[in-house]
């Protein structure tokens, strides 16, 4: 029913499965069990995400291969159709769950395709594939009661991005880019002599499975005509992204620059980013902003994806990641980071933070970035939310709808 071979060489692997799977004590003790909502599907592939996000590292072993078999009933088409069945649903759900779930009309092409390729080649798997999907349209199509794990600090969305669903914004990203290319070439050329060099502090907890990634991106943001100096932190075992951040933001003196600007492992930015991003946010009066997001980035909200013909926005809300930058006006209150382990709730409390203290909060979209993992592709969703919950108790925060406001749009710099 299903292969894993990855060749004749023990190697990392991002997934491994459960019919020859073995689990050192270690590792459970570090990241916690098996997630129990996870019925049938998707419960080891969340497992080794939050193990690889934690550092842990995923191994194929060659020579331990062994045939996973099916005999007697259980090898019939009845009996293997009404399990592809009951996968089918689960995989849907877990699908959803991750936000990477085909469109219906996707998933009426892939049945439609299975029945045709059965009674074209009197496959009795072209049947068993057929109920898979049968079963991933039966749930597409059943009534989901309101979810509890989408609470109004939430986008409510997903904007997990499928194969083609990278295609297809990987296309529209060359289209934006053609249209605002003009507003591009004027940015940089302004951003060549202003504002005045600034003296910016960037800030990444840096896994070892992205090195070459963090790489890139700290290569892109030395080519600035800015003082721009790179602090990569080490995720200490057991210690969450802001614990990290903290401890690398002890052992400098933040004060002594005019941004500080945070960054994830696991993003891409634009040639010639930082430049044209200072200039904009300045010219803007920006305390809080991020680059927009590309159509090619897996992102949740909506309101950071790109807008084409739009050089920045100003909105309520900005994300504590992929890229996040802080004006020196805000040191004194966002400084230190809270002790939180996911940070899910951060953003929107730091929106409400802004509003009280009137700091202008954007999104530029002419410098827009790529994440390349999922949301919470590293770490458990419900625990993030909970952690959230537990963080939001009490203190102001921007809810979705706000959040997903544009309040101005800036097609020209002033």
């Amino acid at each position: 029913m299903t292969t894993l071979d990855l060749g004749p060489d023990d190697r990392d692997a991002d997934f491994v499965w459960g019919a020859n799977l073995a689990l050192r004590r270690a590792a459970l003790e570090r990241i916690g069990g098996f997630d129990e909502t996870l019925d049938l599907y998707g419960d080891e592939e969340d497992l080794q995400r939050r193990l690889r996000g934690a550092g842990g590292r995923v191994r194929y072993v060659a020579a331990a291969g062994v045939d996973h078999r099916r005999a007697g009933r259980d090898a019939r088409i009845a009996g293997l159709a009404r399990a592809a069945y009951h996968r089918g649903r689960n995989s849907r759900r877990y699908d959803g769950r991750k936000g990477t779930a085909p469109s219906i009309p996707g998933e009426l092409r892939t049945l439609a395709g299975c029945a045709a390729h059965t009674v074209r080649f009197r496959c009795g798997n072209g049947i068993v594939l057929s109920a898979h999907t049968a079963g991933r349209l039966r749930e597409a199509l059943t009534p989901q009661p309101p979810s509890v794990a989408d609470p109004d600090f939430l986008s409510g969305e997903s904007g997990t991005l499928s194969r083609r669903g990278r295609a297809r914004g990987a296309a529209l990203d060359l289209a934006a880019d053609a249209l605002g290319a003009p507003q591009r070439a004027a940015v940089r050329r302004a951003a060549r002599s202003a504002p005045p060099r600034r003296r910016v502090l960037v800030v990444s907890v840096a896994r070892a499975r992205h090195a070459a990634t963090t790489a890139r991106l700290v290569a892109e943001l030395e080519r600035s005509r800015h003082d721009v100096a790179v602090r990569l932190a080490e995720p200490a075992p057991g210690a969450g992204k802001w614990a990290n951040l903290n401890a690398a933001l002890a052992a400098e003196r933040v004060e002594d620059h005019e941004w500080l600007l945070l960054a994830d492992d696991d993003v891409v930015l634009p040639r010639r980013f930082l430049d044209p991003f200072l200039l904009v946010s300045e010219r803007l009066g920006l305390r809080l902003a991020q680059p927009a997001h590309a159509f090619a980035s897996n992102a949740a909200w909506r309101v950071t994806r790109r807008r084409p013909g739009s050089v920045a926005r100003r909105t309520r809300f900005v994300e504590i990641g992929p890229v996040t930058a802080l004006h020196a006006s805000t040191f004194e209150v966002l400084l230190p980071f809270p002790d939180l382990h996911m940070g899910w709730g951060l953003d929107a409390h730091w929106g409400a933070v802004a509003a009280e203290h009137g700091w202008p909060v954007g999104v530029v979209d002419l410098t827009p970035v790529r994440h390349l993992e999922p949301v919470a592709g590293a770490y458990g969703r419900d625990e993030a939310i909970a952690e959230a919950r537990a963080f939001l108790a009490g203190r102001p925060y921007v809810a979705r709808a706000d959040a997903q406001r544009t309040l101005a749009t800036y097609r020209a710099l002033r």
